[in-house]
């Protein structure tokens, strides 16, 4: 379908029985093309049928196309069904894109009531790319919304996805996750080396939250691996609640690249009981920006539920600020406010770098800052400041924990190093700054 000047409406609702499979709102099949020119519109709104599974609401087929130019893209779809597999909108190796100063917009809403992986909006090695260079113009909005059932219902999940935007635009996914088992991630960007979320001078928002009647893996947002982020100078947020009963992190990622000048924060926290359940836990990444700010709250449960846990993890700015602030929970071990294992902190120019953490109320070894396993703080000309707080009632409650590790300002910068330790602890070790 094209036209020139004019808009494209595609409605369509699913039929069906309570027993039927594959009965898609609205499907694009293969090598199919959607082309609106000038300022015409393309719209495409799809409720899936009744069923069991693979009940989706919009599904976009492997080798398909759709662009508009100067008007708006638009996809709405409700998944549903009995048994999994219900996505609102499901695109597989497809383009899409605003060659103009057209925005795109895709809302995919899963009401599947059982099985798995009933997720609101799924993108498949596809591309999503505008031209938009004024403000409002080229934005690509992504919002998606869990359908209830067991395990892997996230809201937003794209793999081996570009998406690309024009000059000034903003780039924004919001997604909630939903069911009673593991894996119901808000925001999941699985493995793919070319996966590129990129805003040349626009800004990159993404907010998730997992599942607060799962169990494990429940992540507000997960970047996956080999995750790149590309935000140049507009700067990026990124906001994740996780939920469950266990191993449900506010933000995670492992070898995840961000790079630009802008500003870059992240804030995760973790609502789950039970243990390793970090507000932010990134591993064999490169995190880079014009400063970077990474806020993180554990979740209320037993162990091992850090603020803020690097890993093998460098974070760099040229010249701005690092603030890391970390907050950890629990009732028994290895709640640490803030935990750098193998990783470095490096501010360039004039950069300062904070870090400020307050372990959990536990029983041993809930130290407020932990450096360890030859991680360094460093700065060229900018102050460092390291304060934290032990929490715990027997031993090892330690404010400042620096193991072999370093702490250096090369170009004359202050280096403060405040640590106060549990008051509550019966036991040794407990000491303010070790």
């Amino acid at each position: 379908a094209k036209t020139a000047d004019g808009d494209i409406d595609i409605d369509g609702q699913g039929g069906g029985s309570a027993s039927s499979v594959a009965s898609k709102g609205v499907m694009i099949y293969s090598g199919s093309s959607l082309s609106a020119g000038g300022d015409g519109n393309l719209t495409i709104d799809g409720t899936a049928g009744s069923g069991t599974y693979q009940n989706d609401g919009v599904f976009f087929n492997s080798g398909t196309s759709a662009s508009v130019v100067d008007g708006d893209m638009t996809i709405n779809g409700t998944g549903g069904g009995s048994a999994g597999l219900g996505l609102g909108v499901n695109v597989t190796n497809t383009n899409l894109s605003a060659t103009g100063t057209g925005n795109i917009v895709i809302d995919g809403t899963s009401a599947a009531s059982g099985g798995f992986n009933n997720v609101g909006v799924q993108l498949w090695a596809s591309t999503v790319t505008t031209a938009g260079a004024g403000t409002g113009e080229g934005d690509v909005t992504i919002s998606g919304s869990a359908g209830s059932g067991t395990a892997n219902n996230m809201g937003v999940r794209l793999s081996n996805v570009d998406i690309d935007t024009g000059t000034n635009s903003k780039i924004d996914i919001d997604g909630s996750g939903a069911g009673s088992g593991a894996g119901n991630i808000g925001v999941q960007l699985t493995s793919g080396t070319n996966q590129t979320v990129s805003g040349p001078r626009g800004l990159i928002d993404i907010v998730g939250s997992g599942s607060a009647t799962g169990t494990t893996n429940n992540d507000g947002v997960d970047l996956g691996t080999y995750t790149n982020l590309n935000f140049n100078d507009g700067g990026a947020t990124i906001t994740g609640t996780g939920a469950g009963t266990g191993q449900s992190q506010g933000i995670t990622g492992t070898r995840v690249t961000t790079t630009g000048t802008g500003d870059l924060t992240m804030t995760g926290s973790s609502l789950a009981t039970g243990s390793s359940n970090q507000g932010i836990s990134l591993s064999a990444s490169t995190i880079g920006g014009g400063t970077v700010t990474l806020t993180g709250t554990g979740g209320a449960g037993t162990s091992n539920n850090q603020g803020v846990r690097l890993a093998a993890t460098n974070v760099t700015t040229t010249g701005g600020s690092i603030d890391v602030d970390g907050t950890g929970k629990g009732t028994a071990v290895y709640n640490t406010g803030v935990q750098l294992v193998g990783s470095t902190l490096d501010a360039g120019g004039a950069g300062t770098i904070d870090i400020d953490g307050t372990a959990g109320n536990g029983t041993i070894f809930n130290e407020g800052v932990q450096l360890s396993a030859g991680s360094t703080v460093k700065t060229a000309a900018g102050a460092i400041g390291i304060r934290g707080t032990g929490m715990g009632t027997i031993t090892g409650n330690r404010g400042v924990s620096l193991s072999g590790s370093t702490a250096e300002s090369t170009g004359g910068g202050n280096i403060t190093i405040l640590g106060t330790a549990s008051t509550s602890s019966s036991g040794a070790l407990n000491d303010g700054v070790s």
